[in-house]
């Protein structure tokens, strides 16, 4: 697969994920991500899939989310595994205030048994 056809994959991948949380679909979510998870805050707090989830859940459970569309800017081949910056605004309202949280992460995505998940994840900001 070349590098656009793998941006193109990756990015399609993100915009499911972003639909996921404006419709609060924990479920859509946890199919993204590997069980063998292993994600960092940009705080260097460390987290396993259960972490990311019940995370997630709280998120959803405190605020709404307007969008989140993110794009890959940085993409690397490891092996069966492929790097990719992805960078985007974290869009929400909560308790009736819109807050725009500009996010960088380093996803670590692989083929799993239905397609791409992410198998680690480094919140870069």
């Amino acid at each position: 697969m070349t590098e656009p056809e793998l941006t193109k994959d990756l990015e399609s991948n993100y915009d499911v994920i972003e639909r996921a949380f404006i419709n609060k679909d924990l479920e859509r979510v946890a199919k993204y991500i590997a069980p063998h998870f292993v994600g960092v805050t940009p705080d260097g707090h460390a987290m396993d899939k259960d972490g990311l989830l019940q995370s997630v859940q709280t998120q959803f459970g405190q605020m709404d989310v307007v969008s989140w569309r993110r794009r890959v800017s940085k993409l690397a081949v490891e092996g069966d595994k492929v790097r990719a910056v992805a960078e985007g605004v974290y869009r929400v309202v909560q308790d009736g205030v819109p807050l725009d949280i500009p996010l960088v992460n380093e996803d670590t995505w692989q083929i799993g048994p239905a397609g791409w998940w992410v198998v680690e994840s480094k919140g870069l900001k």
